[in-house]
């Protein structure tokens, strides 16, 4: 029986409890299999992995980030070698028509005591079904390093109440700042910002040392436009600088099969 005309796909593998399976369809309203990370079922006799109506590229990400063993979220995490590598990436502005033709549905249930090999068995199906190779190799890639510039230091907490508004305005936390804060707060907070607004657009690393907590101020505009530039000139009041360095990051490769 055709997928594509079952509400609900599992009811075909269930009713003879079916232990072991997996298949891929096209993303169709008919199929609604939700989207899991081996997640335990069937009274945790089996274990399951679901991705409903994905674009290509995010069931690679899914199969090869093994939940969150690695990290191919940026696109600098990926090199596609493919023929038709628009069909990989969901548009800007998609429709139904670019959902039906470029984005699959994907379920595999596996019985528990071989939940540790779930990703791998992913991998297999994709590489199988869409005849690609993959592997995962350490690339140089332009990316961006802090680092502490030599003088006296201008991090050193004057103490006080500890303060963090590096969040920014947020639907439960509405503000109008100015500017952003880290009063008395541990330098490790300053990298995990710092990391969090810049790896989106390229690999982020510190090569600072620091102990003890500090106190930072940044203009709220630096932070919400990412202006790198200016960015980096408000760091360098604090003693600290951002240098562009090629580094090596692991890097998921996308190949079509010959």
């Amino acid at each position: 029986q055709d997928l594509t005309e079952i509400s609900d796909s599992r009811a075909i593998v269930q009713a003879d409890k079916t232990i072991y399976y997996s298949y891929i369809s096209r993303c169709t309203e008919n199929i609604r299999i939700g989207n899991t990370e081996k997640v335990p079922v069937n009274d945790g006799k089996a274990v399951q992995l679901s991705s409903n109506c994905s674009s290509i590229i995010d069931l690679y990400r899914k199969a090869y980030q093994e939940y969150d063993k690695f990290k191919f979220r940026a696109a600098y995490t990926i090199d596609l070698q493919v023929k038709n590598p628009a069909d990989y990436f969901a548009p800007e502005n998609y429709n139904e028509a670019w959902l039906r033709s470029f984005c699959y549905s994907y379920d595999l249930q596996v019985p528990a005591s071989n939940a540790g090999n779930i990703y791998a068995i992913m991998q297999q199906d994709l590489n199988r079904f869409f005849n690609l190779e993959t592997s995962i190799r350490q690339q140089k890639v332009k990316s961006l390093v802090l680092v502490k510039r030599k003088g006296r230091d201008l991090l050193k907490t004057k103490g006080g109440k500890p303060s963090d508004s590096f969040a920014g305005s947020t639907w439960h936390r509405p503000t109008d700042d100015t500017v952003r804060v880290l009063i008395n707060q541990p330098f490790k907070k300053l990298e995990r910002w710092l990391q969090l607004w810049i790896s989106g657009t390229q690999p982020f690393f510190s090569k600072v040392n620091y102990e003890g907590n500090i106190d930072i101020s940044l203009p709220d505009v630096v932070i919400s436009d990412l202006n790198i530039a200016q960015l980096r000139k408000e760091l360098q009041r604090y003693g600290l600088d951002l240098r562009t360095k090629k580094k090596k990051i692991d890097v998921l490769v996308i190949r079509d099969r010959f």
